[in-house]
């Protein structure tokens, strides 16, 4: 008679926890989207944003760092955090990428497929379809391979992980940490549009 009991208390616990936990979870509000910036509006550079003046530039930033920059959750930037506004930089893909997609984007072509998709012809390097005219019929098709076949150097080296006690971590609702490290190489043989490759 008394497990049936010890269960019940037991789940009721665990409802009650789940419960109190998906209160203190950030939920879809639609408004954080449409109170968002425009794109023509701007912060003046040289402006520090810290936790104590951040909701008068909270229009300027992703729905992640309000979070965060609110010290509301588990997860949040340290109380002495300051980010300061710097100019826009407008960065462009490496000068190789743009010669390639010049020499090469006129011999491109979409080729329809049996199955209602389509292929890429002609590719060698750059950008596929650099000029995209938004009345094209095959429009989302040619974003679409622009993305896959966007810039990316021929070897990315990335490393993650904690360094002296510090750095990626989980954390669970009981305080237990989980270190994780990770190193990850990529190669890219084809389409290479970098000095010295392709």
């Amino acid at each position: 008679m008394k497990i049936p009991t010890v269960i019940c208390a037991l789940l009721l616990l665990m409802l009650l926890t789940i419960g109190g936990r998906a209160g203190a979870e950030q939920s879809y509000d639609p408004s954080n989207y449409t109170s968002m910036a425009d794109p023509g509006e701007s912060i003046a550079p040289g402006t520090k944003i810290t936790i104590g003046n951040w909701q008068q530039y909270q229009r300027f930033m992703s729905v992640g760092l309000r979070s965060i920059i609110s010290q509301k959750y588990f997860w949040k930037v340290p109380a002495d955090a300051v980010l300061e506004v710097s100019p826009t930089v407008k960065i462009g893909p490496p000068r190789k990428y743009r010669e390639d997609t010049e020499k090469y984007h006129n011999q491109v072509k979409l080729v329809p497929q049996g199955s209602g998709g389509y292929s890429i012809a002609g590719y060698v390097a750059g950008l596929p379809f650099p000029d995209i005219d938004p009345k094209d019929a095959q429009a989302g098709v040619k974003l679409i391979y622009n993305n896959y076949y966007n810039y990316i150097p021929y070897r990315v080296f990335s490393e993650a992980g904690p360094k002296n006690g510090a750095g990626w971590t989980s954390v669970d609702r009981y305080s237990n940490k989980t270190y994780s490290y990770v190193y990850e190489i990529y190669f890219k043989f084809k389409h290479i549009s970098d000095p010295t490759w392709g």
